[in-house]
């Protein structure tokens, strides 16, 4: 199955029951990670978790695929892949921009158990290596401002490539932060001088460099890497 393929299987908000209403997490108890499955969902499912609940309080722009973190019919977490900053792609020799996607969105509800993240992310690994031909490479960063030095992509295998070059986000007036590409999903620009021209003041948030991971869906594209793949951060570092 391509990754399109995937994308036209998810699941409606009636198909996902109870728990396709982020408050539904909220009233059940603690679940052991060996018990939560993942299984694609709408993006109408998807970009109402991510806006109530995902410390960036928004859905990302260029989503490509979103699953959902199940235990039962209760949903209680949501990943969104997407194509991420422009030049993704870039960290491989001759690749091209759909063959590297990027891990938008994670949220988990607290009460899963621990280590739900990393199993969540090596189901939606496997099933990217199952069911699709496309995507050669997923891409994820940890956002040192939020306390997150990569924990789960180590546990879940992924590769480290160091810190990314830091870029700016961008707060509107309502207190929404959002990426470049977010925005320019949303708007049609990221263009401060034209969100002036509407008398919309849109502000810089400066942005520390994240932590920079890559897990391989085809492992013979690590002869492609044009960065070096180097130890883990430890517990602490920026």
């Amino acid at each position: 199955m391509s990754a399109a393929g995937v994308t036209g299987s998810t699941a409606s908000p009636q198909e996902a029951g109870a728990g396709s209403s982020p408050s539904a997490a909220l009233q059940v108890p603690r679940f052991a990670a060996k018990e939560l499955t993942v299984k694609p969902v709408s993006v109408r499912v998807a970009r109402q978790v991510c806006e109530v609940r995902h410390y960036l309080g928004s859905y990302p722009g260029g989503a490509l695929l979103n699953f959902g973190i199940f235990v039962g019919n209760l949903l209680l977490g949501v990943a969104v892949l997407g194509v991420g900053p422009t030049n993704l792609h870039r960290l491989f020799q001759e690749a091209k921009r759909q063959e590297v996607i990027c891990l938008a969105r994670l949220w988990l509800d607290d009460r899963l158990g621990r280590n739900s993240e990393s199993r969540t992310l090596g189901y939606i690994l496997r099933m990217l290596r199952r069911e699709q031909s496309t995507v050669k490479a997923l891409v994820a960063y940890s956002d040192p401002t939020a306390g997150h030095t990569g924990t789960i992509y180590r546990a879940a295998g992924f590769l480290y490539l160091g810190e990314s070059t830091a870029m700016p986000l961008y707060q509107l007036p309502d207190g929404s932060i959002h990426h470049s590409r977010s925005l320019s999903h949303r708007y049609g620009t990221h263009s401060r001088k034209h969100f002036a021209s509407y008398g919309v003041e849109v502000e810089l948030v400066e942005q520390l460099p994240k932590h920079t991971y890559v897990a391989l869906i085809d492992p013979s594209w690590r002869d492609r890497l044009t960065r070096s793949v180097i130890p883990y951060p430890k517990q602490g570092d920026r």
